[in-house]
């Protein structure tokens, strides 16, 4: 997963043909911390379906905000530019390959 550049955010994810996730995250969150390899595994089982990347919200926490995303982990998923979902919190491999199985289809 790449790691976002929050000053090249709507650059990179607006112009993602595919629909993009992002995984809003901070290197003092715990949950974040676990919940990243989940993440992980779920983008990696979609191929090139999906394209994702990981915006670190200590450093860039006005993307962040802007993106309505007030806690973290929080994952997003942006189609065109525009976010069609949010997810909150640390949630189950399950889950999180669910919702984006309801998305993507």
């Amino acid at each position: 997963m790449e790691e976002i550049d929050g000053d090249r955010f709507d650059e990179v994810v607006g112009a993602s043909p595919a629909p993009y996730l992002v995984d809003f995250w901070a290197t003092w969150c715990a949950p974040c911390e676990a919940y990243g390899p989940i993440v992980d595994e779920v983008v990696a089982e979609r191929g090139p379906g999906l394209r994702a990347g990981q915006l670190d919200v200590a450093a860039y926490p006005g993307v962040a905000e802007r993106c309505g995303i007030r806690t973290i982990p929080a994952v997003a998923v942006f189609r065109d530019g525009q976010i069609v979902r949010r997810i909150f919190g640390a949630r189950t491999k399950r889950y999180l390959s669910d919702e984006l199985d309801r998305l993507l289809l």
